[in-house]
């Protein structure tokens, strides 16, 4: 049964299944994308549509036909697209990582168990959804419904449905992104493919290949920018991959907000890896994905505080925060946090201090268990200044 609030999933696949890479018919990737839209404003967006196939296709079908010249149509459509609500979730197998690294538990094919990432990923972000599939569902759809109806066997806040892709405007539109986001995955990559991403950045909830690996996000161009040090920015990739693996299928809301927002910084790597996302930027994400609020200090507090003291590396400055590509990122934190930390040390100091002064030494105001670090601070720190009142 859908909940009040349900969205819709419309899905759509590009690529296929096959593992036989000689057959020539065989796409060395298959994808999976699902446009995410409130029930609400279902009818505004088919208007856009509508307004998109007068224009575009003559009154035809939302399909791009491929060859030269295509970007301009498609960009066209995506600057169209761009104020209307909706989200995109994708998932991408690359056929070419697969026979040397793909390990799936026994008891499951590896169809089912890219539609068990499917499904997780959408039941972390939306807890109930009427997915819509094209006409008779694909091997892919059949997984995913017997996953849903596996995981809801009490309650069940998802359901499938099935309509004509020729004769459903919110199914054309997913297969228009579907395509335009495989176009990244083929052997053959269009220069402009960069750029669709930058249009669709603020509409992608989550986007994953599999195999996942380091190097899907640290690209030859990422690696090859001034400044990038390799080691470092492997590192906190590896990271930000080992935290989401742990706690994807957290039950905490806390813990899948924190999952997407290092989801979000590793998809900037593949846009823009220089950029820093700010904090207005991050928080719209979680309200668009939960519809949770998140105060400035709350979202510092249990967001990015949490992660770090998990070890995961965040760069953060005035500008906000990114995962590390070098050194200066590394020290743009310290830099940052020295900023706010040590006024507030000097002023523990300063009172301390004047408090010492003020009772002869009797009443040390860090005394006791629990101020251990401080002590042996403000001790290093008097050392190099000079003797300070009860040092």
């Amino acid at each position: 049964m859908l909940f009040t609030d349900y969205k819709a999933a419309y899905l759509a696949e590009s690529g296929n299944f096959s593992l036989s890479l000689d057959d020539p018919a065989a796409a060395v990737y298959f994808l999976a994308c699902a446009l995410i839209v409130d029930q609400r404003q279902e009818a505004s967006l088919i208007k856009i549509i509508q307004e998109i196939r007068e224009e575009e296709f003559e009154g035809g079908e939302l399909r791009i036909k491929p060859g030269r010249g295509d970007h301009g149509q498609r960009f066209r459509i995506l600057k169209k697209l761009l104020a209307q609500p909706f989200d995109l979730v994708y998932l991408v197998l690359d056929k070419r990582k697969t026979y040397f690294d793909l390990y799936i538990d026994s008891a499951f094919t590896f169809k089912e168990h890219l539609s068990r990432i499917f499904y997780r990923n959408l039941k972390r972000s939306y807890h109930s959804l009427k997915i819509i599939v094209n006409g008779g569902k694909s091997e892919f759809q059949a997984c995913l419904h017997k996953r849903a109806a596996q995981e809801g066997l009490l309650f069940n806040s998802y359901e499938f449905r099935e309509k004509s892709g020729r004769n459903c405007n919110l199914l054309q539109l997913a297969d228009f992104f579907s395509k335009t986001l495989a176009l990244g995955y083929g052997e053959l990559v269009p220069k402009n493919y960069k750029a669709y991403l930058n249009f669709l950045q603020d509409k992608i909830v989550w986007g994953q290949v599999f195999p996942r690996k380091d190097e899907d996000y640290l690209t030859a161009e990422v690696i090859a920018l001034k400044n990038c040090d390799h080691k470092i920015a492997a590192w906190a990739v590896r990271l930000a991959l080992d935290y989401i693996s742990k706690y994807g299928d957290s039950n905490l809301f806390l813990e899948l907000d924190r999952v997407a927002v290092l989801e979000r910084f590793l998809f900037q790597l593949q846009i823009k890896p220089t950029e820093y996302l700010g904090t207005d930027q991050l928080k719209g994400l979680l309200y668009n994905m939960f519809g949770r609020k998140y105060s400035n200090h709350q979202f510092r507090a249990d967001i990015i505080a949490p992660l770090r003291d998990a070890g995961v590396i965040i760069s953060s400055s005035s500008k906000g925060y990114k995962i590390p590509l070098n050194l200066e990122e590394v020290h743009a934190y310290s830099k940052h946090t020295l900023q706010v930390v040590y006024p507030m040390l000097e002023r523990l100091r300063k009172c301390r201090n004047s408090i010492l002064t003020a009772t002869d030494g009797k009443l040390d105001i860090i005394e006791g268990s629990g101020y251990e670090h401080l002590r042996s601070y403000f001790q290093i720190a008097g050392q190099k200044r000079g003797s300070e009142p009860g040092e």
